[in-house]
Order: C-alpha cells, then sequence, then structure tokens
C-alpha cells in the first residue's frame, strides 16, 4: 500500500470505506464518482450528469452477461456517456467523461486494502481494489504459492 500512496493515491482499509459503499455487495463508490464527474465535466449542468449516472447504474444493473457488461463498463470509461439534450427545436449529444484521460491528477485515485465484498454464493476480500473516480478499475491479490493453503477461487 505504501507504494501506491509514494505514486500519490489515497490509501484505506476496506473497513474504512464501508459507508461510502453502503452494503457489501456494491462495489462503487457513487458518492466519489458524482464528484469526480463534476470536476471531470466541467460546464455541464447537474441534470445531465444525474442523468448520465442514472444511464450507467441501468446499463450496469440490467446486463446479465458479465462479459458483455464488463465490454459495456470499459466503452463508458473510454468513451464517455452519451446523453441527448434538447436545446431549443434541436438535439445535441453531451459526452459525460467518467475520467480526465488529459490530466490524471484530477482524478481520485484510491487504493483499498481488503474491500469485503459479497455475492450471492461467496465472499470475498481482495487484497487490494484500485478506484479510479469511485470506479473499481484493479484488484490484486498478493498471494504466495509456496502456501499450499492459498487458491483464488
Amino acid at each position: 500500500m505504501a507504494w501506491f500512496g509514494d505514486l500519490g493515491y489515497q490509501t484505506a482499509v476496506g473497513k474504512d470505506i464501508f459507508d461510502e459503499r453502503g452494503n457489501n455487495q456494491e462495489v462503487i463508490l457513487w458518492k466519489r464518482l458524482e464528484e469526480a464527474l463534476v470536476r471531470v465535466n466541467p460546464g455541464v449542468s447537474q441534470v445531465i450528469l444525474n442523468q448520465a449516472i442514472r444511464q450507467f447504474r441501468r446499463a450496469l444493473s440490467e446486463e446479465a452477461d458479465t462479459v458483455r457488461c464488463n465490454r459495456q463498463f470499459q466503452s463508458m470509461l473510454i468513451e464517455g456517456i452519451p446523453i441527448k439534450k434538447r436545446d431549443g427545436s434541436k438535439t445535441r449529444t453531451v459526452i459525460v467523461r467518467l475520467v480526465d484521460r488529459h490530466n490524471v491528477e484530477a482524478n481520485d485515485w484510491l487504493a483499498v486494502n481488503q474491500v469485503e465484498i459479497w455475492n450471492e454464493r461467496n465472499q470475498r476480500f481482495p487484497d487490494i481494489v484500485v478506484y479510479l473516480n469511485g470506479l473499481p478499475v484493479s484488484v490484486f491479490e498478493l498471494k504466495t504459492f509456496a502456501n499450499e493453503e492459498v487458491y483464488l477461487v
């Protein structure tokens, strides 16, 4: 974790971010994402940002296939979320960016040790989860394979 701190990341332990998650099944830090969208999309109205968050939530929750869901997530992460906006008699598309690719320091980088994650079958504690603007983008398992008691699944 010290290495992430040296790189300028905020660091935390899983229990420290529980309030940001709401429950052990939620992996996205929604408040951090909302704050980042304001920072990353200056001049975009809160109404448009709220629409983008709703569209993002809907896209991830409605997709049952994990691979398609991950592809959709990656697409929104890279390309942003297109939101249609009526401008008088015209409709234009506003792209809401999830990350600032031009100024990486403007993003919220967080590395968290031992995040407790539950799903319908399992409970997991990944060693490190890296969040970018509240979105989990990397998971590190720091296991020693010399220990025969260690397994990944």
